[in-house]
């Protein structure tokens, strides 16, 4: 193995901005990911940046759906002017929970969309 590898990647380290709570997604240090640990406003925490989780989508996201995440860094939508891509649903949203598989997709720009 490389002498200078860390590690797989999978996660990386990000300072909260509030008060985070684990398996929320949000946005922060221009990353997108799915918090791994409660963290208060301030702290260092570890955010899952790759595969799927389970979480909660507004109605109508269907199989193969873009999903964003609004500018506030916390809440799933399919709008997508002003908010961040965040993934794609990898199911569609269940009527029953509201909640759909998504796989994270990091995006190619640290701007929001126009």
């Amino acid at each position: 193995m490389a002498k200078n590898y860390k590690h797989s990647g999978r996660t990386v380290r990000a300072t909260a901005g509030a008060a985070r709570s684990a398996g929320n997604p949000v946005r922060e240090d221009n990353w997108c990911g799915v918090i791994e640990d409660d963290a208060a406003n301030g702290a260092e925490y570890v955010l899952n940046v790759e595969g799927v989780y389970e979480l909660t989508v507004p109605s109508g996201v269907a199989k193969g759906d873009v999903v964003y995440i609004e500018t506030t860094g916390m809440t799933l939508t399919k709008t997508t002017t002003g908010n961040y891509i965040f993934g794609r649903a990898v199911t569609a949203r269940n009527a029953t929970s509201g909640k759909a598989w998504i796989k994270i997709i990091q995006p190619e720009t640290n701007a929001a969309a126009a």
